[in-house]
């Protein structure tokens, strides 16, 4: 009984002192600012869309992910390289992640919402 009441005092304590030790890691070379990042986000969205559109629709697929992801990359200068490594470093950060993405939803509501005026405005018209 006494083990049992020790080893029930000495589990929590253990626990209590874990920490879990992650790197720290370093902002990258090219280091992209939260502007960018939430430019750049946001048309990676817009394209998986797309690509996501374009499967479910059954239209032709061949190289389409890659041609989307290579305009994305020469808008904005960057490579898949540059954008893993900025999104390795944000997040590590969650707090700066999460205002990002926060961002990057009110854009894409902001597009959404400007083609649903357009859908709308042209069908008025016909």
């Amino acid at each position: 009984m006494r083990y049992r009441f020790t080893f029930l005092l000495l589990v929590p304590l253990l626990l209590s002192c874990y920490h879990e030790n992650q790197p720290e890691i370093s902002p990258p070379d090219h280091l992209l600012s939260e502007k960018e990042m939430v430019n750049i986000l946001t048309d990676v969205q817009l394209a998986e869309g797309a690509i996501t559109y374009r499967r479910t629709r059954r239209i032709e697929q061949q190289n389409f992910r890659e041609s989307a992801y290579k305009q994305v990359f020469s808008t904005y200068g960057i490579n898949a390289k540059i954008l893993n490594e900025n999104l390795n470093y944000y997040n590590n950060n969650p707090e700066k992640m999460e205002q990002v993405y926060d961002k990057v939803l009110a854009k894409l509501s902001r597009i959404q919402g400007q083609l649903k005026e357009e859908t709308i405005r042209s069908d008025s018209v016909k």
